[in-house]
């Protein structure tokens, strides 16, 4: 088997998350020295990495706008060709792509298939195109992502007119609190009738969510990551009728301690979906892109599909409307044509016939063999 990689990077229109913020705000009050010890304390020193290499990380990590990310072309014995992605997010604690490519340059394929089997999974998938043959199957709604926790009636009736029956709200990144964000919907009939997430990336506070009530809104929201996590903390808030997603908390964390969320959010560019379907026992689960170019979300596309038809009792939902959030850029094309930032698959027609449609364009970037 051979490994090629292409780096590539997708620059956002605005704050992806909370934890964006909270890094922005700490630039914006500290010292240079006090900066950096922020930002650098979640993330222990990599070890046998060298020390420019993680300053340079570290000034990536920083980089709330610029987003980093991997193609991957791998020829297996067969010779067949097969491509994924791994797109991340370091300011939610995921490896530093340069970083990533140390250790893949020093440890070889091992480091792959031990801590990212998930690349070598969906380029398996891509290059015995078992994709494809589920644009056949019935087909998967997405959830509306808004990068503003706060939409207008008028962008509420849009979102619904538009066939979407989820909305998913990033709350963290606003200074308005959570009970003005429910006051606000409450204003909104429209906005009762449909499902909502408010994803906080950790960034709330267990005082403030204990103080909001059940009315006409709140009944029909899911709390993602609420607060840090802490399993007594988030059972706590299930008892109170809380209905939790988990996201960035590893799933076996979550079956470990029992903690029964609504779902485990599973983003197919992180995680190996086979493995993770086979351990989550009852918990359902909500198949969502990481917020990368078109790999990313055609991939996780294809997941939602799997699960809802093989695993149709796991089967919480799915989110992969995350092109918009960035400036015009090649590596997010065929994924804007294909959702055109509807709930289900665009009637598009496309030229699907050899692997991810996107060959072409694929072979011609420049890669380098790892």
């Amino acid at each position: 088997m051979k490994v090629f990689v292409h780096k590539y990077s997708l620059i956002s229109k605005s704050l992806l998350n909370a934890q964006e913020q909270k890094k922005q705000d700490a630039h914006s009050t500290n010292t240079e020295q006090d900066r950096v010890g922020v930002a650098c304390a979640e993330e222990p020193p990599q070890k046998n990495v060298d020390p420019a290499l993680r300053v340079k990380a570290q000034q990536e990590k920083e980089n709330a706008s610029n987003h980093e990310g991997l193609l991957f072309q791998i020829q297996f014995p067969d010779q067949s060709l097969g491509f994924s992605s791994l797109h991340v997010h370091p300011s939610l604690g995921d490896e530093c792509i340069d970083i990533f490519l140390h250790h893949l340059k020093n440890q070889g394929k091992s480091y792959l298939l031990k801590n990212y089997s998930q690349v070598i999974l969906n380029a398996t998938v891509d290059a015995r195109d078992q994709w494809r043959k589920r644009l056949k199957d019935p087909q998967v709604y997405s959830h509306y992502t808004s990068a503003s926790p706060i939409l207008s009636l008028q962008e509420v009736q849009d979102v619904k007119a538009r066939g979407f029956k989820r909305i998913k709200i990033k709350v963290g990144t606003t200074e308005d609190s959570l009970q003005n964000i429910i006051r606000h919907y409450e204003g909104i009939p429209e906005a009762q009738s449909l499902d909502w997430i408010c994803d906080f990336n950790f960034s709330g506070r267990i005082e403030e969510l204990q103080k909001v009530t059940v009315n006409k809104w709140s009944s029909n929201v899911y709390f993602e990551d609420p607060t840090p996590y802490d399993s007594g903390v988030w059972k706590d808030l299930i008892d109170l009728g809380f209905k939790l997603i988990a996201d960035q908390v590893d799933p076996r964390q979550i079956i470990n301690d029992d903690v029964r969320v609504a779902a485990i959010a599973a983003k197919p560019n992180k995680v190996d979906m086979l493995h993770l379907l086979e351990s989550t026992k009852d918990y359902k689960i909500m198949v969502t892109s990481n917020m990368g170019e078109d790999l990313d979300i055609l991939t996780s596309w294809y997941w939602a599909q799997y699960v809802q038809k093989e695993k149709p009792h796991k089967f919480f939902g799915a989110g992969f409307l995350t092109q918009d959030i960035y400036l015009p850029n090649r590596y997010i094309e065929i994924s804007k044509q294909l959702f055109a930032s509807q709930p289900l698959i665009s009637d598009t027609k496309l030229d699907l016939s050899t692997g991810w449609g996107r060959a072409l364009f694929l072979k011609d970037l420049q890669w380098i063999e790892v």
